[in-house]
């Protein structure tokens, strides 16, 4: 068979990963190709893995030391023999498309040395885009990568030529900004405006560690310096991050006219030495994801504004021993607060952590403005959920001192009504849409041959489709999609109706209300392990599925013999106790309170 591209795959402590990876590698609708796998040393299994993989395609290599991915995947481009080397993460899902249309595209573009796609990201209903002109992708390299490594291929005679290399020096958060930005002085960039790849990350796959964008200006500077273009000063670099979503300072109006200056430096520069196309590097501030001109100043602007409003408010008699501030998400509010506490030394605050709001991780960008000074600023984090303050102490260990487990809860509406059935009948609630997972209880449910009653409460922009693969259930699967429903009557339905068991299976959590609510009228729990959802779906409380179930899972955990020991009043006692002593809000709140 002849090998038309060469698939590298570095892997490092992916074990978990690996067969959901290459499986979507094998299933590629493009055949031509060899896989080379290094194992970067791994802890785990990875290896061990990836030997059980019975393919003729895969070569498998192995690092004798860890050497981070660049390295790593240097090593198996070196073996390559494919007119194309095409990147895999080992824990992303590749759409079966992939290697056809990306090899399609270079081979009607023979000008473009390297390219890649859009990508969606796991768990979020997000997709991430770049740009697709080259004028426009050698632009973006000021900024970042050009191509989102995890979708790039490169033709193989173009790093050949200009002897493109990772190097070992170059700091692991941007050695895929360097190698591009080292490539763009010769090699020409673009990506093709379609999904081939889904993307892990965070808890469902890859561990951000510590807060390393203390690395960026180095990759700034390096990508300047590329393009023969002078370094920026302190200042015009903390600006320059601003570009980047990355906030180090807070918010004044001296730095909003630095950012102005800024980017009219750039323009000059760039008249002088041509380096960039003049149109591409003025649209660069245009609203592609959310880092535009105006985004920045305008979000600057709020933030000051309100900041200066509150301090009014505030007024001259404050007093911390009697006043306690709260900012109830870790958001704008902890910029603006912190821009009071600047102006106010005796001002103290506290700030509280969920999901969406503390993982960054939760966000295309990947990073949430002004997060570093917010930490700062704040005298105490709330954080709602145990990996909320794991993630605080391995990723901004300068501030675990200041994280607390806080947990929310809900109100006591006693025991619900309930009787054994020959029914299986399951209730959830949600927002209909794809980081929810309903389609997945949709699908698991088509497969179940006993009876069941399954009432939904949630609207969202999935309804639609969600409703039709509800019409086409078997008839042992009878549904009520009650939509929007206030939340006093989705109590008082779990309170006078009969539920077995309450399932969730959303792809990101902070630690649900939902399942809160539902444990508090005993009802048995089912749901996967993502954010803080295991410290109140266990053994007691129900049954625990992994991060990313898959149909057969929640199939299994649905069958009779998996079901039968929450079906009793013992067990229904047994969860309503552990939601008295974990989640009953007129305990945890009044413990907020006394932190305050």
């Amino acid at each position: 068979m002849a090998i038309r591209a060469s698939v590298v795959v570095p892997v490092y402590n992916k074990a978990p990963y690996l067969t959901e990876c290459f499986e979507s590698i094998f299933a590629q609708s493009f055949t031509e190709f060899e896989v080379i796998a290094v194992d970067d040393a791994s802890t785990d299994n990875s290896l061990e893995v990836l030997r059980s993989f019975n393919d003729p395609r895969v070569r498998i290599l192995s690092n004798p030391v860890n050497s981070g991915p660049g390295v790593t995947a240097q090593n198996a481009m070196d073996q390559a023999k494919g007119e194309y080397i095409i990147r895999v993460d080992a824990d992303d899902v590749l759409l079966s498309h992939r290697f056809k249309e990306q090899i399609a595209f270079m081979d009607a573009h023979p000008e473009i040395g390297i390219s890649g796609t859009n990508i969606s990201i796991l768990g979020l209903d997000e997709v991430i885009k770049r740009p697709t002109a080259p004028n426009d992708c050698k632009v973006q390299l000021l900024f970042g990568v050009a191509v989102m490594q995890p979708t790039s291929i490169y033709r193989r005679s173009v790093l050949v030529e200009h002897d493109l290399r990772y190097q070992s020096e170059w700091p692991r958060y941007g050695e895929d900004w360097m190698f591009q930005a080292r490539a763009g002085r010769q090699v020409l960039f673009a990506n093709s405006d379609d999904v081939t790849v889904r993307y892990r990350r965070g808890e469902q796959g890859i561990s951000f560690g510590r807060d390393r964008s203390d690395e960026l200006p180095e990759c700034i500077n390096f990508a300047f310096s590329e393009f023969g273009w002078p370094l920026p000063s302190d200042a015009e670099m903390n600006v320059h991050l601003w570009s980047l979503n990355i906030f180090p300072e807070p918010p004044t109006g001296h730095s909003v006219k630095l950012f102005r200056e800024w980017l009219n430096k750039m323009e000059r520069i760039n008249s002088v030495t041509g380096t960039f196309d003049p149109v591409a590097l003025v649209s660069r501030y245009g609203d592609r994801e959310g880092r535009s001109r105006r985004y920045v100043l305008s979000l600057s602007r709020q933030l000051v504004r309100k900041a200066e409003v509150f301090r009014t408010l505030l007024g001259k008699n404050y007093d911390p021993e009697k006043v306690a501030v709260l900012s109830v998400w870790l958001e704008d509010w902890v910029t603006v607060l912190g821009l009071v506490k600047e102006r106010e030394p005796r001002f103290r605050f506290s700030a509280m952590g969920h999901g969406w709001d503390l993982f960054e991780h939760r966000r295309a960008s990947g990073n949430i403005p002004f997060r570093t000074y917010q930490l700062e600023a704040a005298d105490q984090l709330l954080l709602v959920s145990g990996p909320g303050v794991d993630h605080i102490k391995e990723k901004y260990p300068q501030h675990a001192h200041k994280a607390v487990l806080a947990r929310l809860g809900t109100p006591d509406h006693g025991m619900a009504t309930w009787a054994p059935a020959a029914t299986l009948r399951i209730a959830s609630c949600s927002y209909l849409r794809k980081p929810k997972r309903v389609d997945l209880l949709v699908e698991a449910l088509a497969q179940l041959d006993r009876p069941v009653e399954w009432t939904h409460f949630g609207d969202g922009p999935d309804r639609e489709a969600i409703q039709k693969a509800v019409d086409r259930l078997p008839r042992n699967i009878r549904t009520v999609m009650r939509g929007n429903t206030s939340n006093a009557d989705v109590l008082e339905w779990y309170a006078t109706h009969p539920v077995d068991v309450f399932i969730h299976l959303s792809d990101s959590e902070g630690l649900p209300i939902a399942l809160m609510e539902a444990a508090s009228f005993g009802i048995p729990l089912l749901a996967n392990d993502v954010g803080g959802v295991s410290e109140i779906v266990t053994s007691s409380t129900g049954r625990l599925l992994s991060s990313q179930p898959n149909v057969s899972e929640v199939v299994d955990a649905l069958q009779p013999m998996n079901t039968e020991h929450l079906f009793s009043q013992q067990f229904r006692q047994g969860v309503r106790a552990a939601w008295q002593e974990g989640f009953n809000c007129a305990t945890n709140y009044r413990r907020i309170g006394e932190l305050l």
